[in-house]
């Protein structure tokens, strides 16, 4: 069988969302949840010395099928690991989240920015939910922060159904009389 290329194969385009919560942070509040991470500054870092899961939630506005999630975490502030959740729920509070996988970053040798780590995944979803684990042990981290300086999701908006047309009562009562005629 030979290899064809279709022009009606659509690549997973990047997925907008806003940051809907995080647990802690040492940015201003209003500067991370008005956007994406990498557009509203320099990414997430969380508070000093924090209860571990830290957490962060992304709303993705509108019901996406998410196929690829991209997470690079701070050069100094890495985390151990990240498990992401999804929910399709309307609330960010409602408990219906399921697991889609852990993030595990490699501790590296010099000191170059780590590479953004890939997470497959094929899934409906509203909001994704971030549970970042503790720290790398660093000397230059010794208030124990974790960051994250960018997270891209990949995919595309699923399209709602479209609802049918209102029923007009008039044409049902035409309806009715030529039946019973």
């Amino acid at each position: 069988m030979a290899w064809t290329h279709r022009k009606d194969l659509k690549l997973a385009d990047p997925v907008p969302y806003k940051c809907a919560f995080v647990s802690s942070q040492v940015n201003t509040v209003e500067a991370v949840l008005t956007d994406s991470l990498k557009t509203s500054g320099p990414g997430w870092l969380s508070g000093p010395n924090p209860d571990f899961p830290q957490a962060v939630v992304l709303d993705m506005v509108y019901l996406a099928n998410v196929v690829k999630i991209q997470v690079t975490p701070h050069k100094t502030c890495r985390p151990e690991s990240i498990e992401v959740w999804s929910s399709r729920a309307e609330d960010r509070n409602d408990k219906k989240y399921k697991s889609l996988g852990v993030i595990v970053f490699k501790e590296t040798i010099d000191r170059r920015p780590p590479d953004p780590k890939p997470l497959f995944v094929d899934t409906l979803a509203k909001w994704l939910w971030f549970q970042v684990g503790p720290p790398k042990t660093y000397p230059s981290n010794a208030k124990q922060q974790v960051g994250i300086d960018e997270i891209q999701v990949f995919g595309y908006y699923d399209k709602p159904p479209t609802p049918p047309p209102p029923e007009d009562p008039k044409d049902r009562r035409r309806f009715d009389i030529a039946i019973h005629a």
